[in-house]
């Protein structure tokens, strides 16, 4: 988190920012602010659609432009190439900068590895150093060299997500907010140390949190029309007892029939990802939530883009969502000339 999303993120952008707009001018300050305000990141990500540049920030010397929070620098670095990637050349050497410190974001963030991505890591670390220099024409900084020792480490402990400190930042939060709301200083440790105390308290009183219960919530019931179930009756003539919803809520994983997709599976002959879009959810008498999908058919990676090709199909399949072989969800955007769909 904070040698990737606070540091090296933050430089590689900055740069290359900096050098689109002024150098080259590909596009305005306005246009890129425009299209960070506007870009549909989906319910998933809209929370931490990153901040506007200022004028200022963009003229100064500083290798720190962007004024962002983690996860607002995580949105960006996923989604920069979506946002400004028709505007800029697709054999742009600046650019490769951004597409192999996406790749490294990608592996570095991933909940899964297998035993070449140590490697593939340690490949894509070297590559980007090379080219930060080279490209942005000054030196590494101490957040680079961290960098090295991610692949020894993911050798030892897996998934480098798994050991990162966003956690317990977001744990920090809730202290930094009541330090801010209180007016005395006396004694401000032992001050959030007993509403700490006080919160748990609480909630092993009242059995929150506690109950297996409280990791699964569901939204209101929705009506589907009579022409809306003929159209999936394919995958529900083996079910009865069915409840619509609008949304449910899964150990923490919020799914919703909003612009969400998910990965379904692997296609065995061109070994692309099969993702689907969520037209409905449906919970079973027993509280097992499904989904409902239909299908995009994913024709290719861009590199440009950092995204998958996909086209509308009119196959739909159904899956529970417990199973799901990847539980975080993503959403599809459109191409500007309207024809091709991008999943991040």
């Amino acid at each position: 988190m904070h040698d990737l999303l606070e540091g090296v993120c933050n430089y590689d952008l900055t740069g290359i920012l900096r050098l689109f707009i002024i150098d080259f001018k590909y596009f305005s300050l306005e246009t890129l602010n425009q299209r960070i305000q506007y870009f549909g990141y989906g319910p998933t990500d809209i929370r931490n659609r990153p901040q506007a540049i200022s004028e200022n920030n963009l003229k100064n010397k500083k290798p720190l432009m962007l004024k962002t929070t983690a996860s607002e620098m995580w949105c960006l670095t996923r989604y920069l190439g979506l946002l400004i990637g028709d505007m800029v050349p697709r054999n742009s050497e600046i650019w490769e900068l951004y597409i192999v410190l996406n790749k490294m974001l990608s592996i570095a963030t991933s909940n899964s590895v297998g035993p070449e991505c140590p490697f593939i890591l340690k490949n894509l670390i070297d590559e980007h150093h090379q080219l930060y220099t080279k490209l942005l024409k000054t030196n590494l900084k101490p957040k680079h060299h961290h960098l090295l020792h991610y692949p020894s480490i993911m050798e030892r402990v897996g998934p480098l997500i798994n050991i990162w400190s966003m956690r317990f930042e977001a744990k920090h939060k809730e202290s930094k907010v009541a330090a801010q709301a209180i007016t005395s200083r006396k004694n401000i440790c032992y001050t959030l140390f007993l509403k700490n105390q006080l919160k748990v308290a609480h909630r092993v009183a009242n059995s929150i949190n506690f109950d297996p219960s409280a990791l699964f919530k569901v939204g209101k019931t929705v009506f589907i029309s009579e022409e809306e179930l003929k159209n999936i009756s394919s995958v529900l003539n083996d079910v009865s007892g069915y409840t619509f919803i609008s949304w449910v809520n899964v150990n923490g994983t919020h799914y919703s029939t909003n612009n969400m997709c998910v990965f379904i599976s692997i296609n065995r002959e061109t070994s692309l990802p099969v993702y689907g879009l969520i037209k409905h959810i449906y919970i079973l008498p027993d509280m097992i939530p499904v989904a409902i999908c239909s299908l995009f058919c994913t024709n290719s990676f861009d590199d440009h883009y950092q995204s998958y090709v996909v086209n509308n199909t009119k196959e739909i399949v159904k899956i529970k969502i417990t199973e799901l072989p990847y539980k975080k969800p993503t959403s599809y955007h459109i191409h500007p000339d309207g024809l091709l769909y991008y999943i991040t």
